[in-house]
C-alpha cells in the first residue's frame, strides 16, 4: 500500500473504482465472484449443524462444545 492510502476508506474506495468495469464487461463472472462466500457460509452452517447434532448423539457433546 503506498502513501496515497493510508486509510481503509481510501483503499476501499480505490479498489470499487477499479471494480466498475470488470462488473460492467463481465457481470456474470462478478456476480459469481459475489456469491462465492454467501455459498461457503452456507456450507460452513450446514457442516456445524451436522457436527454438532452427530456429536450430540455419540455423547461427545461436552466435549466437542468447548
Amino acid at each position: 500500500m503506498d502513501d496515497m492510502e493510508k486509510t481503509y476508506a481510501e483503499a476501499t474506495r480505490r479498489i470499487s473504482g477499479d471494480l466498475k468495469r470488470p462488473r460492467k464487461d463481465i457481470p456474470d463472472t462478478m456476480q459469481a465472484f459475489s456469491a462465492l462466500p454467501q455459498a461457503a457460509t452456507a456450507v460452513l452452517a450446514f457442516i456445524a449443524r451436522r457436527w454438532s447434532g452427530s456429536a450430540r448423539r455419540a455423547g461427545r457433546w461436552k466435549r466437542c462444545s468447548a
